[in-house]
C-alpha cells in the first residue's frame, strides 16, 4: 500500500510518488483527450490571449481579469499552442507541483528530520491525488498554474529568498486578485516582526509585487479612463450574479468541505504543527477570499479554492501524524490509509462527475472551443 510506503523507508516513498504521480497524469491525459473542458471562463481567457497577437498592448482585452496568464498564453501561441495542448500543460505542471511541496515540507524547521520527510511524502501523495487539483489540471483554467506560483513563493519565503519569492508573487498577482491578500498578510507580518531575524521575512517578498500591481492600476487607469474600473466591474458583476441566484453568505463555507472530501476533517488536528513563515501566503489568499465574498464581491466558487490544497495536505499530513495521539488503539498507518482512500474516492466522483458533465454539454462546449480559436 502507498501508505506503508510512507511510513517505511525513504526510497521506497519516492517509488511510491512516483507512481502515484505518473498514474494521476495519465488519468488526467486520459481525460483531457477524450472531453471537452467544462470551465467556460477557460475559453475566454484562450480567446483573449488569442485577442493579443493582433495588439498586445491593448489592455481593455483583458476585460476585469488580471493580465499574467493572458500573456503568458499569448507567449506560447507564438509556439503553437493548441487549446488542448494548454490543457495538457497545465496537467504537467501540477504532475511537478508535489515534488515542490515535498521539498517544501521535507526541510521545514522545528521536528525531526525524519518526521519531515514522512510528512513531506504524505502531504505530496496526498496532493497528487487530491480531487480539486485534479480536476483543475485538466482545464486551461489559470488556477493549476496560480496554484504552483503560490506554492513556489512560499517555498521562497521559508527559504528566505525575498528577491524570489517578491518576483514570483507578483507573477501570482497577476494571475489571480486573491494573491493580493498575500501581499497585506507578509506586509503585517514584516511590519510586526522586522526586528526578530528568526522571525523576519524580506521586505522585497511583499514590495516587488506591491510595485508590481500599482503599476498594472496605472495602466489601466490610462485605458479605462477611470480609477480601478476593472476592480469595481468584478464586484458589480458577483454581486449581480449572487442576488439573481439568491446566494447566502453562508455558501462560503461549503467550497472548503468539498476541496478535500472527508480527509478536510484532519486540517484543523494538523494545522499547528503545518504552519510556517511561507503559510503567510495562503493565509492571505483565505483572508481575501472570505473578505471579497462577504463583501459581495465573489461569487465563492470552489475551484477558488485550489491553491490553498497543498497546504491543506500539509495540515492532513500532519493530522495522520498525531492521530494515535487522539485514537490511541489507530496506529498512525491505519489512518494513512483511511485518509488516502477517502482522497482516491472523493477524487473519482469529482472526476467522473465531470466526464460526464462534460460529455453531456460536448456540443455546446465545443462551440465554445471553436469560439475561441477565432
Amino acid at each position: 500500500m502507498i501508505s506503508i510506503a510512507l511510513m517505511t523507508g525513504a526510497e521506497r516513498g519516492s517509488r511510491a510518488l512516483a507512481v502515484a504521480g505518473l498514474s494521476a497524469l495519465a488519468l488526467r491525459l486520459a481525460i483531457i483527450v477524450a472531453t471537452p473542458d467544462i470551465d467556460t471562463d477557460a475559453y475566454g481567457h484562450f480567446h483573449i490571449a488569442r485577442a493579443l497577437l493582433a495588439d498586445p498592448t491593448n489592455l481593455a482585452a483583458h476585460w476585469v481579469w488580471l493580465p499574467g496568464y493572458h500573456y503568458a498564453v499569448w507567449a506560447l501561441l507564438h509556439v503553437g499552442l493548441t487549446f488542448t495542448g494548454l490543457r495538457v500543460l497545465a496537467a504537467l505542471v501540477q504532475a511537478a507541483a508535489p515534488l515542490l511541496l515535498f521539498d517544501l515540507v521535507a526541510r521545514r524547521g522545528g521536528e525531526d528530520a525524519a518526521r519531515s520527510r514522512k510528512v513531506a511524502f504524505f502531504a505530496a501523495i496526498a496532493f497528487t491525488v487530491a480531487p480539486l487539483s485534479n480536476r483543475l489540471a485538466t482545464s486551461a483554467q489559470a488556477e493549476t498554474v496560480f496554484t504552483a506560483l503560490v506554492l513556489a513563493s512560499a517555498w521562497a519565503i521559508e527559504r528566505r529568498r525575498a528577491v524570489l519569492a517578491g518576483a514570483v508573487l507578483a507573477g501570482a498577482c497577476l494571475v489571480r486578485y486573491e494573491a493580493w491578500g498575500a501581499i497585506a498578510a507578509i506586509a503585517a507580518h514584516w511590519a510586526v516582526g522586522r526586528r526578530d531575524r528568526d522571525r523576519a521575512v524580506g521586505a522585497a517578498s511583499f514590495v516587488i509585487p506591491a510595485v508590481v500591481i500599482a503599476c498594472w492600476i496605472v495602466l489601466r487607469r490610462r485605458t479605462d479612463g477611470e480609477w480601478l474600473w476593472f476592480v469595481r466591474h468584478t464586484q458589480a458583476f458577483a454581486s449581480g450574479v449572487r442576488a439573481a441566484q439568491g446566494l447566502s453568505p453562508l455558501l462560503a463555507l461549503a467550497p472548503i468541505l468539498t476541496v478535500l472530501g472527508p480527509a478536510v476533517l484532519l486540517v484543523p488536528l494538523g494545522l499547528k504543527r503545518a504552519i510556517r513563515a511561507g503559510w503567510l501566503v495562503p493565509g492571505g489568499i483565505l483572508a481575501f477570499l472570505f473578505a471579497s465574498y462577504l463583501g459581495r464581491g465573489a461569487l465563492g466558487l470552489e475551484r477558488y479554492f485550489t491553491a490553498l490544497v497543498p497546504f491543506a495536505c500539509v495540515a492532513v499530513a500532519d493530522g495522520v501524524m498525531r492521530w494515535p495521539e487522539i485514537a490511541s488503539r489507530v496506529p498512525a498507518r491505519a489512518a494513512a490509509r483511511a485518509t488516502l482512500a477517502a482522497l482516491v474516492l472523493t477524487t473519482a466522483a469529482h472526476l467522473g462527475w465531470m466526464v460526464h458533465r462534460a460529455r453531456e454539454r460536448e456540443a455546446v462546449l465545443s462551440g465554445y472551443e471553436a469560439a475561441a480559436m477565432r
